[in-house]
This record gives C-alpha cells, sequence and structure tokens, in this order.
C-alpha cells in the first residue's frame, strides 16, 4: 500500500513592527521568503477598516479609509499596559484612538457602523491571516502551523499575547523563537562550532542588536540585546 500521508505546512512568520513576511522550507532545504500577492516578500503590518472590508498590507496603505481607522504599530502595544510609557509616548504620535479598558491599551473605531474597541491581538492577527493566505497561495494548501519570530526583549505577556493573535488567526504557534536567534540559525551559524555572534535587525520601525551564543551541538541562545524603538529604514 503506498502512504500518501503527508505532514502538514508549518511556515516562519516574522510579524514585524512595520512590515511581516512569511517564509517556507524550499526544496533545496534552505529557507525561502514567500512573495505576497504583489510580488514583494515583504508586507505592511497595517490594517484598515473601511467601510466595505478589512483590508490589510499594501491595499490597507493605499486606501481612502480615514487615518482613525488605519492600524498599523499593533506589536508596540501588544502585551503592555495603557499607562507604559512606551505606549503613551507612542500615543502622540498615532492618527488612530487608543483608550484604556482595564488598564488595557485598545484601538477605538467606528467599522461597518459598529463601534469596537480592538486590542493588539486582534489587530496583528489580521496581518497573520494575511500571512496565511500568502502561504497557501504559494503552498497551494492550507495553513495552520507556524513558528513566530518575536523580540529577544519581548516579557511573558509580550508573548503570550503574540501566541493569543495567532490563535485568533487560526494558527497554532508550534514555537516562539527570538529574532536573533532566528537570523543566526538562518545563516548556519549554529552548525559553526562555539562562538560569539552579534546580530542587528534595522527593520521598519525599530532598531534592535543582541549577542547570541552559539555552543555547537546546534545549540544557540540570547545572552543580551538592547535597541531602539524608533530607528528604522
Amino acid at each position: 500500500m503506498i502512504n500518501n500521508f503527508r505532514m502538514p505546512a508549518i511556515v516562519g512568520i516574522d510579524l514585524g513592527t512595520t512590515f511581516s513576511c512569511v517564509a517556507t522550507i524550499a526544496s533545496n532545504g534552505q529557507p525561502e521568503a514567500i512573495a505576497n500577492f504583489y510580488g514583494h516578500n515583504i508586507t505592511p503590518s497595517v490594517v484598515a477598516y473601511s467601510d466595505g472590508e478589512t483590508l490589510v498590507g499594501k491595499s490597507a496603505v493605499e486606501s481612502a479609509t480615514p487615518t482613525t481607522n488605519i492600524i498599523y504599530d499593533s506589536k508596540r502595544f501588544i502585551g503592555r499596559q495603557f499607562d507604559d510609557l512606551s505606549v503613551q509616548a507612542d500615543m502622540r504620535l498615532w492618527p488612530f484612538n487608543v483608550v484604556s479598558n482595564e488598564g488595557k491599551p485598545l484601538v477605538k473605531l467606528t467599522h461597518q457602523g459598529i463601534n469596537k474597541e480592538l486590542s493588539a491581538e486582534e489587530i496583528s492577527a489580521e496581518v497573520l491571516k494575511m500571512m496565511k493566505r500568502i502561504a497557501k497561495k504559494r503552498l497551494n494548501e492550507k495553513v495552520t502551523k507556524a513558528v513566530i519570530t518575536v523580540p529577544a526583549n519581548f516579557d511573558q505577556r509580550q508573548r503570550h499575547e503574540t501566541v493569543e493573535a495567532a490563535e485568533l488567526a487560526g494558527i497554532e504557534v508550534i514555537r516562539l523563537i527570538n529574532e536573533p536567534t532566528a537570523a543566526a540559525i538562518a545563516y548556519g551559524l549554529h552548525n559553526q562550532g562555539t562562538n560569539n555572534v552579534l546580530v542587528y535587525d534595522l527593520g521598519g520601525g525599530t532598531f534592535d542588536v543582541s549577542i547570541a551564543k552559539c555552543e555547537g551541538n546546534r545549540r544557540l541562545y540570547t545572552i543580551a540585546t538592547s535597541g531602539h524603538k524608533h530607528l528604522g529604514t
């Protein structure tokens, strides 16, 4: 009897502050970013709650939706409290309205005639749903499992709410992996003996630097991290 059993696709997702992307393992065993519907490897982490539908990515950025309903930077307040100094500072820059609900920051808007208060997890879930659609088109199969990267300095609450965002998007998180660790693995540094590696991540809105320790035998972990939360390309 021929066994046609096939393991379900597990993708890697970089849920970024400014841009997000999804990747798979190519036939040559190397990671490969999956192009979105516009042929780009990265998709703006932007969600527009328009009158007709919820738009994500380039269509959200280019939509005529009022700026109060175009939400970005959800990664900046996921897992944080409303009175967090960084949230308060960012609120001065955002055109959308953020309110407190029992200390949790929520985006308050009107969508399709309904007043809503949306959490960072709910907004991030829309971006993750788009990553699923992009991967499904490329892999020609349903995607329900993923490894998702997070900043090395994310605390437990931020990590937990990232997992909650994935669950809202219908994704089972196989593992959360620190972003510098993921970068080091992508370059095969975990197989090159014992050494310390400086990993920098100059993203669209943040700049992070980490020291990763590689101990051979595929062991790699972050030992120090720092960065600037408002510096990017």
